[in-house]
């Protein structure tokens, strides 16, 4: 079982994704999407038990914008590194500090088109005798309107 700083970073990120999008001005490091009710598929899956676990939602997404900043499971406790942009593809390493002193790395990358959105993201970090690592990626579907 994964201990209760790790699963609420884990639950945090999961939670982020999917609601990550919010109007505001257009700055360098913001990529838009048409504002809509989206189809989410994600997948993840973790070293504890390799079980695959596959999700299918759907969201109403109001804003237009999307920030590397936004994708953070913590904005407290966790910052972004090596921040590279090539037209709509974003990628960044990130460090999390986890309440009970743990440190998870890891690495994101996400994509939008102005009616679609793709991520995925790996984090690693300490866990009883060995390592956690967590594997996530998910697709996005505009499918209407709100």
């Amino acid at each position: 079982m994964i201990n209760k700083g790790m699963a609420a970073i884990f639950s945090t990120f999961l939670i982020v994704i999917v609601s990550m999008f919010s109007a505001a001005s257009m700055a360098e490091d913001e990529m838009t999407i048409k504002p809509g009710r989206y189809e989410i598929l994600s997948s993840t899956r973790t070293s504890i038990d390799n079980a695959l676990s596959k999700k299918t939602t759907e969201r109403c997404i109001q804003g237009n914008t999307i920030t590397p900043e936004s994708l953070l499971p913590d904005r407290k406790n966790c910052v972004i590194k090596n921040l590279k942009r090539k037209g709509n593809s974003s990628s960044f390493d990130m460090e999390c500090n986890t309440p009970g002193g743990q440190s998870l790395k890891g690495h994101m990358e996400y994509n939008t088109k102005e009616t679609s959105f793709k991520y995925k993201f790996n984090m690693k970090g300490p866990y009883e005798d060995g390592v956690l690592e967590i594997d996530a990626s998910g697709s996005a579907v505009r499918v209407g309107d709100c």
